[in-house]
């Protein structure tokens, strides 16, 4: 019996305080020199526990954001917290309350890039203590990545095409 290595993806994070996360998790934050114009996180409710209005409803508030660009700003059927247009000083959203329009959610500030140690020698120092190894399995992922005459695509196949396109004379 054959047994294959497994292959890890370990996502690296800063010791310094939250970091953003490109899955958007509650734990991500924003960044302070946008003000957050860029957050895409998952958080949706206000600091005070309100729960956010989807961006496309009007009702309980109609959400007027005629500066923003509905793609570009993160906007759309959620009710994630955003900060479109940079309108806001963080992520904020509308609220279902309707006593409270809008309000900023509990995003915590990204730590500044100088705050954020190597990434790249933590992976290193993990890589060595846990023995792991740059992705050997390839073939258990992908198929054989070796090219054999079974799987080798014929040069004249190449000219073949070329003259399909009229890039070789007659």
């Amino acid at each position: 019996m054959r047994v294959l290595p497994l292959c890890l993806v370990v996502v690296a994070t800063a010791t310094k305080g939250p970091t953003e996360d490109a899955a958007g998790s509650e734990t991500s934050c924003y960044k302070s020199k946008d003000k957050g114009q860029t957050y895409r996180g998952l958080v949706s409710h206000t600091a005070s526990g309100r729960t956010c209005q989807s961006w496309t409803s009007q009702h309980p508030h109609r959400i007027n954001v005629a500066e923003a660009d509905e793609d570009a700003d993160g906007l759309g059927n959620h009710n994630f917290c955003r900060n479109p247009a940079g309108s806001q000083k963080q992520p904020f959203c509308y609220t279902m309350d309707s006593n409270k329009e809008t309000e900023a959610c509990n995003i915590p500030e990204c730590p500044e890039d100088s705050e954020v140690e190597d990434l790249g020698n933590t992976r290193t120092k993990l890589s060595a203590a846990m023995n792991w190894h740059d992705c050997e399995c390839a073939d258990q992922l992908y198929g054989s990545t070796e090219t054999t005459r079974d799987t080798s695509v014929a040069g004249d196949f190449l000219q073949k095409n070329e003259n399909r396109k009229g890039t070789k004379g007659s």
